[in-house]
């Protein structure tokens, strides 16, 4: 379905609007990016800026292997100009004890700046469709050594994707609320976890146990 329309009422508040993927290539995002390497590992799909090694392949398995419906949003959310979306590698720069491997947020957030140092200049874009998109594959490893259970790349783009950024871009309004309200802030983040165990079902990867992350099962 495109990007504005909510899947059903109940699930409008979590599963509304769409993220931007903005920002052109940054070495400062990217650990361990080379600055030689930078017009190597930067693509732009669209709305999407994509910077970091094997960012760009792990974006298109995400989209090739998301459902139809999902691959309608995401679609939708390239071909819009006034959105902004970066996608980056930042290998050890997330907090162990407040991420799994994912993160996102607008761009201009003091938090996403401490994370990417240094976005280019690509353009005008108003502060909530200017987005970044983060994975650390520091903090995935670390899940898998404690748990056992992998989390590739593409995964974490549908729990960031599908589970925060484009509710909030459907309701730009959310997330001041969210930031307010701590017990929606866990709602839905548990909506993001279950967001991603269907993903992790559809492509045959094992699923992370809600209770593990203090979620009720569905």
């Amino acid at each position: 379905m495109p990007f504005e329309q909510p899947r059903s009422p109940g699930r409008a508040l979590f599963m509304g609007g769409v993220l931007a993927l903005a920002c052109g290539a940054s070495a400062g995002c990217e650990a361990e990016f080379a600055k030689t390497r930078a017009t190597e590992t930067t693509r732009t799909v669209g709305s999407f800026h994509i910077a970091g090694v094997g960012m760009y392949e792990a974006f298109e398995r995400w989209r090739a292997t998301a459902t139809r419906e999902d691959q309608v949003v995401i679609e939708d959310l390239g071909g819009k100009k006034d959105l902004l979306i970066h996608v980056f590698l930042a290998v050890g720069r997330l907090s162990e004890e407040e991420s799994r491997g994912g993160e996102s947020g607008e761009a201009s957030t003091r938090d996403m700046k401490l994370l990417c140092d240094f976005h280019p200049i690509v353009g005008t874009f108003r502060r909530e469709r200017d987005w970044d998109v983060i994975y650390d594959p520091e903090r995935t490893k670390k899940f898998e050594e404690d748990y056992g259970i992998p989390t590739p790349p593409e995964v974490v783009l549908q729990h960031e994707f599908f589970g925060h950024v484009v509710p909030v871009l459907r309701n730009p309004t959310l997330e001041d609320i969210l930031a307010n309200d701590g017990r929606l802030k866990k709602a839905n983040e548990c909506e993001a976890l279950d967001v991603e165990n269907r993903y992790r079902k559809r492509i045959g990867r094992q699923e992370v146990p809600p209770e593990l992350m203090g979620c009720p099962s569905p």
